[in-house]
C-alpha cells in the first residue's frame, strides 16, 4: 500500500524521516528547531505547502495525476496491451537546496531564485504541458528517487524532466529490465545516477579510460564504504556500480584537477587540503559553499577499448570552472604576461638541467638525468611523484606507463608520441598524455626503437587486492600500487623476441685503449655481447699503425653501438669505427664512476655474484682475462651499461663467455677487414646491406640460429683439410638422400631456441615463447631420432657425430609435457599446473578451497537460519557472494541489502563480508601462484641450460650444412667440390671459373676463365686489358673461390685443385678515408705495406692497378718495386693487374710471372671495342682507353685532341730509349735491365 502518487510506502517515509533525525543529531547543530536541514526527500519550506514529503508542492503533483490519467485513457482507446510484469518508470529529482557539510554547522542557504518553489511559482504564470519543465538547473544535492505504482505503468505523456544540458522523458513506453539489473526502489540507501546527466566533457586518447587501479577497493562492496557520506546513507545501483568497477580510476589525478578547480574559482569552497583521495561520489552528492555554480560529478564512461583512438565525452558543454589549464609545453618558451591560472611547477621543463643543474650547452652535461626543483617536487600527487622518480633518472628514454591495460607517455615523451607517430594527444591535469594499449606495446615500442629513442618500460608489480594484501602485510598505507622501471631497451641490446626484427646477432660493444708511446700501434681491450642470446666475447689486440685487426674485428662485429669512456679514445680510432661503420652509435659515459677500471670490475663482480659465489665456477675466459686491465675495464663499461638497462644480472648469469680473434691465424683462413670489404664478404659497398654478398649467396639456413652459425663460418674459413672434407662429405650424403633432404627441411619453422633458452634462464619469457621452446625442443628430438635412422648409411664423420653428441633430455620433455595444461596455456596464456607438480600453487589451491567450503557451509546455515531452501549466492560483476532471497523473506536486522529484483532481493552480512574479503585474498594469492608457476617452470628448465644449448649448437650445424647444399644446387652446372693437396710449394688450379655471385642472379652468359697459380706455372699473373674488359672481375672471382672451397663448399667451374692457403690480401679499388684524413694515394700505399710485411708463401695476394693515385714514373716505380719483391721474396701466389705497359716489357723474362690480358676487339675507325672476358696470353697491345672514353660520352673534339697528345707522349718516350740504347751502346758498356739490377741488388744485400 502507497500514501502518495509517488509510490512510496509508509514504511519507506518513516526510514526517512528516522534517517534525517539520526543525521541532525550527528550534524550537532546548535541553531535549535528553526535550523532548516536539507534532506533528500524532505524540504522544510516545501512541506507547509504540500501534504507529501517527496518536495514538490499540489500543482506540480495534481499536473503529474492528470498527465497519467491521460495516457492511460488513451493506451486503453487504442488497445495497448499492458507491460511486462515488472516494468517500472523511475524520475529523478535533485533538491534544488543544498545538503549540509562537515566543515559547516550552519545551514547553507538556497538562492531563492532556484527553489523548487520559485520555480513553480514562475511556471504557474505560464500555460505548459509538464510540471517538471518548470524545474530550474539543480545544484546537484542528494537525486530522489521516484516510484511509479503498478496502475501507473502505462502513462503515455509528454511531459519531460529537463535541465538546461539534459532532458529525460518520463512518458516513453518503460523497456523490460534484465531481472539482475534492476534497481532497488525500496530503500532511503539507493542512489540513482543519470549518466546522461551534464558533466566536464572528457578527451581521453587511444580509446583508452582513465586505467589505473589506485585508491579502488577490490569490491563494489567496498566502493559504497569508500564513497559514503558521513550524514547520508545510500548504495550504488547496480549497473552504476558495474561500470565503476570495470573503469580503474586514476584518483591522484582526479584530486589534482579538483584541487586546481577549487583554488581557480573565488566563489567556491575550497576542499579538505588533508585529503589524499578524490572522491567523485562525494562531489556528485555535496555541492560545496557557492549556491550559483554547481559541483558537477566526474564520472568517466567505459571506453571502446578495441578502437587505438576515441573519446569520452558527455552531451552537455564542459564546466569552465573545473577545466583543467595546459601545462607549458617543454618544447615551447613560456609565454609572456602569464595568467593566474598558469601551472607554475613545469616551468624546469623549458629550461632544462640535468641532476647537476648543468644546462644542455655544458660540455659536462649529462643527458639522461633532470633536475626538478623541490617546490615543484612538493605540489606532486603521489602518482606523479612516482612517474617522475623514474623519469628524472632516465629523461632521455621514453618511458612506457603502465596503468591498467595501457601503457601511457606523459610531457616530452608524450609530444614525441604525438608529432612523431601521430599519437593523439591529451592532458590529464597538468601532464599531457598519449598512451597504447598493452597489446600493441611491442609494436609501438619498435617503432621509437627504429625511430633511434631509448624504451623505458615500467610495470605494475601488484593490482588493487595485491597492495592491501601487502598493506597488511607490511602495516603500512599506499596512496598507488607499486610499479618498477622493469627494463630499458634499445637498439643494440633487444631482447625480446617481439621487438627483434632480424635473425642476425645485433652486437653492444665496449672499448678501451691503450696508445703506444712510439706511435707505431696501439693496444685495445674489447668486450661485446649479444643480447639476444646472451652471447659475451673478449678480446685483447695488440695492433699495428694501420688498425689491421681493430678494423678487422669492426667489420666481422658490426656493433650496432659502442660504450666508451669519455677522453679515453683517439679522435683516429673513433674515425676509424664511423668509417667502417656508418650507422654505429657512439655512447660515451663518465671514467671510473660509469666505466669502471679493472678493480672496480672485479669487485663489482664479487659483489653481485654474476657468476656464483665459487670462483672455482667461474667462466674459463673469465679467468683467464682477470689480469688483463684492459679487457677487464672494457667488461666493467659494458657491464655497468647492461646495469643501466636492467639487463646485467639476466645476461651475466648464464656465463656464456667465449674469447674472440678477428683473424685466428692458427685454424682459419684470415679474411682480414679490407678483403672482407673489397670482397663484399659480408656489406656491399653500396649501401651496406648484404645485396649481391657472398654472404647472400651462400647462407641458406632454414633457422635463425643457423643463420648466426654460418655468417661466423663465413668470416672463418677452415685451414683443415680433414674438416673441410667432413662438410664436403655431409653435402654428398644430403645431395644423394632424399630422406635426409626431407630431415633437413623439417628445420624451416623452428623457433629461435637460442635466443629463447636465453629468456628462459632470465625468466622473462612469456608463455606462448615458453611453448614454443617446449614444442621446438621436442621437434628436435623427434628429427635426430630420424636421422640416427638412416646414421649408418652416412658417410660423413661430422653427421655421424652430431647424432652420437646429441643430448637426449627426451625425459625432461615429458616431465614437462605432465607439469601443466598446454591446451589451457595456449588459449588463456596461463599456466595452470598439473595438480602434485607445483607445491606452491597446490597449497594456494587448498587455502582456496577452504574458504569456498567455509562460505557453502555459510550459506547452509543461513538457509537454516531463514528457513528458506531457495536462497543461493548471487555474483554480479565483482560482487560476488550475494545472498540472493526472495522478496516476501523477512531477514534480520544486520542483513545489509545491496540490490533487488522484484522477485529476489541480494544482501551481505558482516560475516559474509569477512568471508569474501578472505576469499578475494585466497583468489589473489592463487593467481600470483599461478603468474609465479611459469617462473618455477623456468628455474628447472635451467637446470639443463648447458644441454640445450648444445642441443640447439648441433640443430644449427646441420642447418649451416643443408646451407652449403643448397649453394651446391643453386649454383648451376659446371659445380665441382674441390680438392685439396698438401704440398710443400703453393698450388692454385682452377678450370672454367665462374664468378659465384654473378651466377647467382641467373646470368647464363658469363664468361668462364680457367687460372693456374704456381706449381709447374709461375706464381704470379701480371694482368692487363682493357678498362671494363674484366680484369677486377677475375680478381675477384679467384678470391671468392678460395673462400668457398675452404669453407667447404662446392666451386662453379669444371674442377679446382689446390692447396691450403691461410690469408688472403686485397689491394683494390681507388678510395680515400677522409675520416681519417687519408688520400686515395696513401690508402693504397698503407695497405700495399701490410701486404708486403705480413704475406706469406701461403698467401693469396690480390693488387689492382698498384700506383694509380699519383705520377705515372712513380706510380710505374712503386707499382715495379712491390711486384718484384712478392716475386722474388715473399714467393706467394696471386694476381697483378696494370695498365703500365712498360711494367710488362721489364717483366716480360721474369720465370716467376706469366703475363696475360683480358681479350677484347676494337675497331679503330670507329673507336668501339668488344670486350670478350677471355684470360689470353701475353700482353694487351694497347688500353683502349680512347674507346671507352668515345663509349662513355666524351665529346668527338677531346677525344681527337687526347689521341694525339697520346701518340706524341709515346713518341717522346720512345726517343729518349732509342737515344739511350745507342749511347750506351756506342761505349760498349753492358746494359742491365731494371729487373736484372734489382735482382742483383737483392743478392748482394743476401750475402752482405
Amino acid at each position: 500500500m502507497t500514501n502518495n502518487s509517488l509510490g512510496l510506502t509508509e514504511e519507506q517515509i518513516a526510514r526517512i524521516e528516522e534517517n534525517r533525525k539520526k543525521a541532525i543529531q550527528k550534524k550537532g547543530h546548535q541553531t535549535g528547531s528553526s535550523q532548516k536541514i536539507t534532506s533528500p526527500f524532505f524540504n522544510s519550506t516545501q512541506k507547509e505547502e504540500s501534504e507529501n514529503d517527496n518536495g514538490l508542492t499540489p500543482s506540480q503533483l495534481k499536473t503529474i495525476e492528470e498527465n497519467k490519467k491521460k495516457a492511460m485513457e488513451k493506451r486503453k482507446t487504442k488497445g495497448s496491451a499492458a507491460p511486462p510484469s515488472g516494468q517500472r518508470s523511475i524520475l529523478q529529482f535533485f533538491k534544488p537546496t543544498q545538503t549540509p557539510t562537515k566543515s559547516n554547522s550552519q545551514t547553507l542557504a538556497t538562492s531563492p531564485s532556484k527553489t523548487p518553489q520559485a520555480s513553480s511559482q514562475k511556471s504557474e504564470t505560464k500555460e505548459t504541458t509538464s510540471s517538471a519543465s518548470s524545474i530550474s538547473k539543480p545544484t546537484f544535492s542528494r537525486p530522489q528517487v521516484v516510484t511509479i505504482s503498478d496502475d501507473e505503468k502505462n502513462v503515455n505523456t509528454n511531459n519531460k524532466v529537463q535541465d538546461e544540458d539534459t532532458r529525460m522523458d518520463i512518458d516513453d513506453e518503460v523497456k523490460p529490465q534484465e531481472e539482475d539489473t534492476a534497481m532497488d526502489i525500496d530503500s532511503e540507501d539507493e542512489l540513482l545516477i543519470n549518466r546522461a546527466h551534464s558533466r566536464n566533457k572528457r578527451v581521453i586518447n587511444y580509446g583508452e579510460g582513465s586505467s589505473d587501479n589506485d585508491d579502488i577497493e577490490p569490491s563494489g562492496s567496498s566502493l559504497k564504504k569508500k564513497y559514503k557520506d558521513d550524514d547520508d546513507e545510500f548504495h550504488i545501483d547496480e549497473e552504476t556500480l558495474a561500470m565503476i568497477n570495470d573503469i580503474e580510476l586514476e584518483e591522484d589525478f582526479w584530486q589534482k584537477e579538483k584541487d586546481q578547480t577549487d583554488a581557480a574559482s573565488p566563489k567556491r569552497a575550497k576542499s579538505n587540503s588533508n585529503s589524499n583521495s578524490a572522491n567523485w561520489l562525494d562531489n556528485y552528492k555535496a555541492s560545496g559553499s557557492s549556491t550559483t555554480t554547481p559541483v558537477k560529478p566526474r564520472i568517466p564512461s567505459t571506453p571502446n577499448r578495441a578502437q587505438n583512438t576515441a573519446s569520452v565525452s558527455s552531451n552537455s558543454k564542459p564546466n569552465p570552472v573545473s577545466s583543467t589549464p595546459k601545462p607549458t609545453s617543454f618544447l615551447q618558451a613560456p609565454k609572456s604576461g602569464k595568467k593566474d591560472n598558469e601551472p607554475e611547477r613545469f616551468r624546469w621543463l623549458v629550461d632544462i638541467r640535468d641532476a647537476q643543474s648543468r644546462r644542455p650547452t655544458d660540455p659536462d652535461y649529462d643527458p639522461r638525468s633532470l633536475f626538478i626543483p623541490p617546490s615543484a617536487y612538493s605540489k606532486f600527487t603521489p602518482f606523479e611523484r612516482q612517474f617522475w622518480d623514474i623519469k628524472k633518472e632516465n629523461f632521455n628514454t621514453v618511458i612506457f606507463f603502465k596503468k591498467g591495460k595501457f601503457y601511457e607517455l606523459y610531457e616530452n615523451d608524450a609530444d614525441i608520441g604525438h608529432q612523431k607517430f601521430d599519437l593523439k594527444l591529451t592532458d590529464r591535469v597538468n601532464m599531457k598524455m598519449v598512451g597504447v594499449p598493452e597489446m600493441s606495446l611491442d609494436f609501438w615500442a619498435s617503432k621509437f626503437i627504429a625511430a633511434g629513442y631509448k624504451v623505458g618500460k615500467v610495470e605494475q608489480m601488484e593490482n588493487a587486492i595485491g597492495r592491501s594484501i601487502r598493506e597488511k602485510e607490511t602495516n603500512s598505507k599506499t596512496k598507488i600500487i607499486e610499479r618498477k622501471l622493469t627494463t630499458i631497451l634499445s637498439a643494440s641490446t633487444l631482447v625480446d623476441p617481439g621487438l627483434l626484427t632480424n635473425d642476425m646477432a645485433v652486437y653492444c660493444m665496449a672499448i678501451t685503449e691503450q696508445i703506444d708511446p712510439n706511435g707505431t700501434g696501439g693496444k685495445f681491450g674489447i668486450a661485446f655481447v649479444d643480447a639476444a642470446s646472451a652471447e659475451f666475447h673478449l678480446a685483447y689486440l695488440e695492433d699495428d699503425e694501420n688498425f689491421t685487426k681493430f678494423e678487422t674485428l669492426i667489420l666481422q662485429v658490426q656493433p650496432s653501438e659502442v660504450i666508451y669512456a669519455k677522453g679515453s679514445i683517439r679522435l683516429s680510432t673513433l674515425r676509424s669505427l664511423k668509417n667502417n661503420c656508418p650507422k654505429l652509435t657512439l655512447t660515451p659515459i663518465a671514467p671510473i664512476k660509469e666505466f669502471w677500471d679493472a678493480n672496480t670490475t672485479l669487485s663489482e663482480f664479487e659483489r653481485k655474484a654474476y657468476f656464483g659465489s665459487d670462483s672455482n665456477n667461474w667462466p674459463e675466459t673469465f679467468k683467464n682475462y682477470m689480469t688483463n686491465d684492459l679487457v677487464m675495464s672494457a667488461l666493467g663499461g659494458l657491464t655497468w651499461h647492461l646495469r643501466y638497462l636492467k639487463l646485467d644480472e639476466d645476461l651475466l648469469s648464464v656465463k656464456n663467455i667465449k674469447p674472440f680473434d678477428p683473424v685466428k691465424s692458427f685454424d682459419t683462413l684470415v679474411l682480414d677487414g679490407p678483403t672482407l670489404s673489397n670482397l663484399e664478404v659480408l656489406v656491399n659497398n653500396i649501401d651496406g646491406s648484404d645485396e649481391g654478398t657472398v654472404h647472400q649467396l651462400l647462407n641458406h639456413c632454414l633457422s635463425s640460429f643457423g643463420k648466426r652459425k654460418f655468417r661466423n663460418w663465413l668470416c672463418h674459413p677452415l685451414k683443415d683439410i680433414d674438416h673441410i672434407n667432413q662438410r664436403l662429405d655431409a653435402i654428398e650424403d644430403i645431395d644423394k638422400s632424399y630422406e635426409l633432404q626431407a630431415i633437413c627441411n623439417r628445420l624451416q619453422g623452428f623457433p629461435d631456441l637460442q635466443r629463447l633458452i636465453t629468456r628462459v634462464h632470465s625468466k622473462s619469457i612469456k608463455v606462448k615463447d615458453f611453448l614454443s621452446v617446449l614444442s621446438g625442443f621436442n621437434d628436435a628430438m623427434k628429427l635426430f631420432e630420424d636421422l640416427k635412422q638412416i646414421k649408418l648409411q652416412l658417410k660423413s664423420r661430422l653427421l655421424i657425430n652430431l647424432c652420437d653428441k646429441f643430448p637426449d633430455l627426451a625425459h625432461r620433455l615429458y616431465e614437462f609435457d605432465q607439469a601443466f595444461d598446454h591446451e589451457h596455456a595456449a588459449k588463456d596464456g596461463t599456466i595452470i599446473p598439473t595438480p602434485g607438480r607445483d607445491a606452491e600453487y597446490d597449497r594456494a589451491n587448498q587455502n582456496l578451497s577452504d574458504v569456498e567450503e567455509e562460505l557453502k557451509n555459510y550459506l547452509e546455515k543461513i538457509k537454516a537460519q531463514l528457513k528458506c531452501p531457495k536462497i543461493e549466492y548471487k555474483h554480479i560483476g565483482k560482487e560476488l557472494y550475494q545472498l540472493e532471497i526472495p522478496a516476501s523473506k523477512q531477514v534480520p536486522v544486520e542483513f545489509i541489502k545491496n540490490g533487488q529484483t522484484k522477485a529476489v532481493k541480494r544482501y551481505y552480512t558482516p560475516v559474509l563480508r569477512i568471508l569474501v574479503t578472505k576469499y578475494n585474498e585466497a583468489k589473489e594469492i592463487q593467481s600470483n601462484a599461478a603468474d609465479t608457476a611459469l617462473t618455477r617452470l623456468c628455474e628447472v628448465f635451467d637446470e639443463d641450460y648447458d644441454k640445450w644449448s648444445e642441443m640447439v649448437s648441433c640443430l644449427a650445424t646441420l642447418d649451416c650444412l643443408y646451407s652449403l647444399y643448397k649453394s651446391k644446387s643453386l649454383m648451376g652446372e659446371p659445380c665441382t667440390r674441390p680438392q685439396f693437396i698438401d704440398h710443400p710449394k703453393s698450388l692454385f688450379e682452377v678450370k672454367n671459373l665462374r664468378h659465384p655471385c654473378v651466377v647467382s642472379q641467373g646470368k647464363s652468359d658469363f664468361i668462364p676463365n680457367d687460372t693456374t697459380l704456381g706449381g709447374d706455372e709461375p706464381d704470379m699473373i701480371l694482368l692487363t686489358g682493357p678498362n671494363m674488359g674484366g680484369k677486377s672481375t677475375l680478381l675477384r672471382q679467384t678470391c671468392v673461390a678460395v673462400i668457398m672451397a675452404q669453407l667447404g663448399c662446392y666451386v662453379p667451374a669444371s674442377s679446382y685443385k689446390s692447396t691450403i692457403f691461410d690469408r688472403i690480401f686485397t689491394r683494390i679499388g681507388a678510395n680515400d678515408n677522409i675520416l681519417a684524413g687519408q688520400s686515395t694515394f696513401m690508402v693504397e700505399l698503407s695497405e700495399t705495406a701490410k701486404i708486403l710485411k705480413e704475406a706469406t708463401n701461403r698467401s693469396l695476394v690480390i693488387l689492382d692497378e698498384l700506383g694509380r693515385g699519383t705520377s705515372t714514373f712513380d706510380g710505374y716505380a712503386i707499382a715495379f718495386s712491390s711486384l718484384h719483391y712478392l716475386t722474388t721474396q715473399v714467393r706467394c701466389l696471386g694476381l697483378f693487374s696494370t695498365h703500365y705497359g712498360m711494367l710488362t716489357e721489364e717483366m716480360k723474362d721474369q720465370p716467376n710471372i706469366s703475363i696475360k690480358h683480358m681479350k677484347c676487339l676494337a675497331n679503330p675507325n670507329q673507336r668501339e671495342v668488344t670486350f670478350l672476358y677471355k684470360l689470353t696470353p701475353g700482353a694487351c697491345p694497347k688500353s683502349y682507353g680512347m674507346n671507352v672514353a668515345s663509349m662513355a660520352g666524351i665529346p668527338e673534339e677531346i677525344i681527337s685532341k687526347a689521341e694525339l697528345a697520346a701518340q706524341q707522349f709515346e713518341k717522346d718516350h720512345q726517343i729518349i730509349v732509342d737515344k739511350a740504347n745507342n749511347s750506351l751502346s756506342y761505349q760498349n758498356e753492358v746494359q742491365l735491365s731494371l729487373i736484372e739490377k734489382s735482382n742483383f741488388a737483392n743478392l748482394m744485400r743476401k750475402l752482405l
